[in-house]
């Protein structure tokens, strides 16, 4: 099984601008969303400062649309 940083270099490497978030979705960055990126190198970066952040991922910029249903 990988670890997040893996699988957030996996998608970056798929053209998916990523950022990394708290367990609360809060963003690690100063501007969330905006900071995304595929730059692997600023990747590695946010990952070595918080292995355990989740994988934020910018919809828009990666050409997805998203339907999340919360009961």
């Amino acid at each position: 099984m990988g670890s997040l940083k893996d699988a957030a270099l996996d998608y970056a490497k798929k053209g998916w601008p990523i950022f990394p978030c708290r367990s609360d979705k809060s963003p690690y960055t100063a501007s969330g969303v905006l900071d995304a990126t595929t730059n692997l190198t600023q990747i590695e970066k946010w990952w070595e400062q918080n292995p355990l952040a989740n994988i934020g991922l910018d919809v828009g910029s990666a050409n997805m649309m998203v339907l999340d249903l919360d009961p």
